[in-house]
């Protein structure tokens, strides 16, 4: 099935959505690392493109993108923490919320199927 999200790797023409997302108030209500200024986000989209060639790749950040528009909706990723573990976390800019983007994004497999070695989903009850 083919949903109403892509997801790809973040290019640095992508600095106005991500910008953004890390700049408004409301996404950053409960993130002590948020918001940021346009400088400070240049600095985050920058490690989030130079990470794509990191060997190995600790974090994997993506583009959440509309497919009908093409429009940067927001970012889905993870950390690797350990080989067998991982930090996922979402951002959906303020104008998508409520509109089912981060499950569509946190929900497809296709973001996590580049991680070598392949880390395995588990459900909350096993954590």
């Amino acid at each position: 099935m083919i949903g109403r999200v892509q997801i790809r790797e973040w290019v640095l023409g992508d600095i106005d959505a991500f910008a953004a997302w890390q700049s408004d108030i409301d996404v950053a209500r409960h993130l002590g690392w948020l918001p940021k200024n346009r400088a400070e986000s240049q600095g985050d989209l920058l490690d989030a493109v130079a990470q794509q060639t990191a060997v190995p790749r600790i974090r994997h950040f993506f583009a959440v993108v509309c497919v009908h528009d093409a429009e940067v909706v927001g970012d889905v990723g993870f950390t690797i923490i350990a080989p067998s573990n991982g930090d996922c976390g979402w951002f959906i800019r303020k104008p998508y919320w409520g509109l089912g983007y981060a499950t569509e994004a946190t929900t497809r497999d296709d973001w996590m199927q580049h991680v070598q070695p392949p880390l395995s989903p588990r459900s909350p009850k096993e954590i």
